[in-house]
């Protein structure tokens, strides 16, 4: 796993569609970004990113499959992907924008657990 990150910072321009405005947080294998969609600012996504590294297999493809199979199912508990692509030394996925993270919930929380929540 590489831990050099993406080409993007606040203000990149991505694929010629989104901008990106704040950081919303960053693991083992990439960063996600709030984008706006520039031919519509008021429309909000998130972007992930992950860098693109010679003989090392990419974690994002699968997790866009994982996702396309939930959307083909039409789940209520995942995101929708919106769009997915390739910039100069990563790739992409845009994705619906939830909320806050589960680390922020967290924090809130006196014991700074989340239990499960059933429907």
């Amino acid at each position: 796993m590489t831990t050099s990150r993406p080409k993007i910072n606040v203000a990149s321009v991505i694929n010629r569609k989104y901008l990106a405005f704040r950081k919303l947080g960053e693991g083992g294998c990439g960063v996600i970004y709030e984008v706006a969609m520039m031919k519509c600012p008021g429309r909000r996504f998130a972007c992930k990113a992950e860098t693109t590294v010679p003989d090392e297999d990419p974690t994002l493809p699968m997790e866009y499959k994982v996702i396309s199979l939930l959307n083909e199912k039409n789940s209520i508990h995942c995101v929708e992907l919106i769009e997915k692509g390739k910039g100069e030394n990563y790739q992409f996925l845009v994705m619906t924008l939830l909320g806050p993270s589960l680390d922020a919930i967290r924090s809130t929380l006196p014991t700074h657990v989340c239990g499960i929540m059933k429907t």
